[in-house]
């Protein structure tokens, strides 16, 4: 009985582990700098950016879509907006919907010289503008807390940097993952696939999966011809 105790709690600490590190592979991957193509510098605040196309396209990629911003809320005081609003998004490894807030403002445009408490001087329509602009500064807030692909540390003198608490864990490429096994579906001859097999593997090696996952599928889709 105790040898059967031990070799379940071994068991329950080996999968717990292992969602652990998948866990870890992907805030690896939040963390990865953004591509330097895609940030923009705003020559008014001094600062740079990714603009909202990018980081959309980003919550698109990494959370499979499934997100989405709810109770947006502002208030104005004196001549700005001032807003926040939620941004919720589909943990893929957790399966859980976890919730970031983020925060912003902006200047309620008026014309040159006025009060700013001058009401009569905002300029017309304005807020078509502004309050639009508002909610996309919320939402680029909100994205920041998600990592640095989400441009967390674009604007920030001190940075830290995420490091893996599991060291042997090797981060792999979810999508060329998914790549090599839709290209392994093709296969339906043993032979065919065992004569392709190590250029195949060499390919999605050079790509940038790991030799060892590479091979474990290749092997696996052969003992599933063999059957």
């Amino acid at each position: 009985m105790e040898e059967i105790v031990k070799k379940e709690s071994q068991e329950i600490a080996s999968a717990d582990n292992e969602v652990r590190i998948k866990l870890q592979n992907f805030v690896t991957l939040l963390h990865k700098e953004p591509n330097k193509n895609e940030i923009r510098y705003n020559k008014y605040s001094n600062s740079n950016y990714l603009p909202i196309s990018f980081l959309e396209m980003a919550l698109d990629e990494m959370f499979f879509g499934l997100w989405e911003t709810t109770n947006f809320t502002t208030k104005t005081i004196v001549n700005e907006e001032v807003g926040s609003l939620e941004l919720r998004v589909f943990h893929p490894v957790a399966k859980m919907w976890i919730t970031r807030v983020g925060a912003g403002a902006v200047m309620i445009q008026q014309k040159a010289e006025s009060e700013i408490t001058d009401i009569g001087a905002k300029i017309k329509n304005t807020m078509t503008k502004d309050y639009p602009h508002l909610k996309a500064e919320c939402f680029r807030n909100a994205c920041l807390s998600l990592g640095k692909s989400f441009g967390r540390d674009l604007n920030r003198e001190f940075q830290d940097q995420y490091t893996p608490i599991i060291k042997e864990t090797i981060i792999e490429n979810q999508a060329l993952i998914e790549e090599l096994q839709m290209t392994l579906k093709d296969f339906t001859n043993y032979d065919e696939l065992k004569s392709k097999a190590k250029g195949l593997k060499e390919a999605y090696v050079k790509k940038g999966l790991s030799e060892k996952t590479a091979f474990s599928l290749i092997v696996d889709k052969l003992e599933a011809l063999k059957d």
